[in-house]
């Protein structure tokens, strides 16, 4: 197994973003490519997956929101989406099963304008976008500088 080095600091300003409140939290990781965007959020869902017993949802900001959620929805949920829904996104959300805390990642987000409004809104929920852009306010976004050598070697 790799080491994850580097990013300790970096991991718990992620923790303490999405820990905010208790309202849904929604956080970035902004930078410039190929700074550690998504492997902060690979690593941050993977030594946090006990506390999101209700799952952790990988979406690619690059594609449509929509197809990935509901595919995701009906083969790993068992959920049925009506197809005479007119909110389809959101009937995931507001029927995804159980009562405990989820993780939705959503990687490269290019557009938060039109993501914005198909993200979840329960209490439940928390939301890691990773992005190049500082698509959030200063208190929901951690920037992502360049490794110092030592971590990076």
């Amino acid at each position: 197994m790799i080491a994850f080095v580097g990013r300790a600091d970096d991991l718990i300003a992620v923790d303490n973003l999405l820990s905010q409140s208790q309202q849904v939290n929604i956080a970035a990781t902004i930078g410039m490519g190929g700074v550690g965007k998504t492997e902060l959020a690979l690593q941050y869902a993977l030594q946090n997956r006990s506390r999101f017993t209700g799952g952790i949802v990988w979406l690619s900001g690059i594609s449509p929101i929509a197809p990935q959620l509901i595919g995701f929805a009906e083969s790993r949920l068992g959920l049925e989406v009506p197809e005479s829904v007119e909110d389809a996104v959101g009937w995931c959300w507001q029927n995804w099963p159980g009562l405990d805390a989820v993780l939705v990642v959503v990687d490269n987000v290019q557009d938060y304008g039109a993501l914005k409004p198909l993200l979840p809104s329960g209490i439940r929920f928390r939301v890691l976008l990773t992005t190049r852009r500082a698509i959030l306010g200063v208190g929901q976004r951690l920037e992502l500088e360049v490794l110092v050598l030592a971590a990076a070697l």
